[in-house]
């Protein structure tokens, strides 16, 4: 049975966190590996990484046992059977996701991927949500309090921003009007 504090987390808050193998520290929390089951991916793995030069541990899902605010628990009892690498063609959140630039459906680049959004359900834990907001980066990055800030001034603001958008696009709508006209020799 698996325990975990909480039941929504970002991967920011998770990636560094110490392992144990029951109770004896083997590592930190280094990745976590994906496999897409339907509408929403699913954690399969854990990627940790030890010190000392002792080769990385793949642990399964399966094998949590707690998710706490300090610590990720499994219960290993030989280590060793878990030193490998992700298999060639997984999907690895942190190395592959997170930080990342993602494309649209048109393979036009949208935005830099600041978080990932991780959600605990029915036994699983699934990749719910892709932050890109520059709030969560500021977050990550210890500025806490000025993330919060900045947001509350732009929630202040949204109306304001709102009207400035759409004069900007209604002057633009006029200049490319205007620059129609010249063109056809109208102006």
């Amino acid at each position: 049975m698996i325990t975990l504090l909480e039941h929504k987390f970002f991967l920011s808050e998770i990636i560094g966190r110490k392992v144990y193998l029951k109770t004896e520290h083997i590592g930190r929390l280094d990745d976590m590996v994906i496999v897409e089951t339907g509408k929403l991916p699913e954690v399969s793995h854990f990627v940790v990484s030890r010190s000392f030069g002792y080769p990385s541990l793949l642990l399964p899902w399966d094998k949590l046992t707690l998710i706490s605010n300090t610590e990720i628990v499994f219960d290993v009892n030989a280590p060793h059977e878990y030193e490998r690498v992700p298999p060639e063609g997984s999907i690895l959140l942190r190395a592959h996701v997170l930080d990342k630039k993602i494309l649209d459906m048109d393979d036009h680049e949208v935005e830099i991927v600041y978080d990932i959004s991780l959600h605990f359900q029915a036994g699983k834990l699934y990749v719910s949500e892709v932050d890109f907001s520059r709030r969560r980066l500021l977050r990550r990055m210890g500025l806490k309090k000025l993330a919060n800030w900045i947001s509350e001034q732009r929630q202040e603001t949204t109306g304001l921003l709102a009207v400035c958008s759409a004069l900007t696009r209604a002057h633009r709508g006029i200049q490319g009007a205007r620059q129609a006209q010249c063109a056809q020799g109208k102006h």
